[in-house]
């Protein structure tokens, strides 16, 4: 005989509880969309495509996150930094004969020092790198440049041999004109800083992490092997 206690139990529950512990609960919804895990994202795309026509479709309209794009920027950037000062450093000797007996003739007539006359030819040095790459990816072209690298890095994922070939031919429109994949590889060179673009961690955060940890090796005395490179 149940006592009006039990009686208001309702569900009845486990002994000694308070009642209910077994009745329906709304779960929270997942976050995300789990469609993903069978189709496909930018960053996690399929193992295998059956067609040219497949795989096109799905780079060209797979969604990229605005973190991505964001990394992207600052990726690029800081290859970019990178590569001027490696430019710099690789042609520097087209300017030692000429800088020698500049130096002299500066010296004797206009009393300029060897530090002015540096500066000059570093500038003419990174003028001439900087008509090779523009110092940033338009927002607007950057979904463009990133789509065509993991067009031009994924191909052999078509099962159709035809159709990776067919890739070599793609091309893509931005601000009216028709650009290749090695176009796009000429002006931006993605090939050298857009997978470290490929992720939602916040880029610019790890990379200042990284060169803290750095610095902070090479205070102690530690040799990390690697350059230090500011990222900012």
């Amino acid at each position: 005989m149940s006592t009006a206690i039990e009686a208001s139990r309702h569900p009845a529950g486990a002994p000694q509880g308070r009642g209910g512990e077994f009745s329906p609960r709304r779960l929270t919804d997942p976050e995300g969309n789990l469609v993903e895990e069978t189709t496909g994202s930018f960053l996690y795309p399929p193992d295998s495509f059956a067609s040219y026509e497949e795989y096109i479709e799905f780079w060209e309209s797979a969604p990229i996150s605005d973190r991505v794009l964001s990394n992207a920027s600052h990726a690029y950037r800081s290859w970019l930094q990178s590569a001027e000062d490696a430019y710099v450093r690789a042609n520097w000797h087209r300017f030692d004969e000429d800088n020698q007996k500049t130096e002299k003739m500066l010296q004797r007539k206009l009393g300029a020092n060897a530090q002015e006359l540096n500066v000059v030819s570093r500038q003419k040095l990174i003028d001439e790198f900087r008509q090779k790459y523009p110092a940033e990816v338009s927002p607007r072209h950057m979904r463009q440049v990133l789509r065509a690298h993991s067009i031009a890095s994924y191909g052999g994922s078509i099962e159709d041999p035809a159709g990776q070939q067919r890739v070599l031919q793609y091309t893509v429109q931005m601000d009216g004109r028709t650009m290749s994949l090695d176009d796009i590889v000429e002006r931006y060179n993605p090939i050298e800083w857009a997978d470290r673009a490929l992720t939602e961690a916040d880029l610019p955060v790890v990379d200042s992490l990284r060169y803290l940890a750095q610095a902070n090796d090479q205070r102690d005395g530690y040799e990390t092997g690697e350059p230090l490179v500011s990222p900012y």
